[in-house]
């Protein structure tokens, strides 16, 4: 995966999670979190933006409660 799409990637399922069009779909929001984790994850170790989108992304899902 190409490191600057992954990191904007992770960063936009974490934005869509919380938007209006899914706010009230607790399942939707745990697989766009789900799925901003495992991006984040993927991400090489020296991409400078790695760990900031993983907390953000881990932040936002135990915020969901799971």
């Amino acid at each position: 995966m190409d490191q600057e799409y992954g990191s904007k990637l992770a960063y936009v399922l974490v934005e869509e999670s919380g938007s209006p069009s899914v706010r009230e779909l607790p399942e939707r929001r745990l697989a766009l979190l789900d799925e901003a984790v495992e991006v984040a994850k993927a991400l090489d170790t020296a991409n400078p933006y790695r760990e900031k989108v993983l907390r953000r992304a881990l932040g936002a899902r135990a915020r969901l409660g799971a």
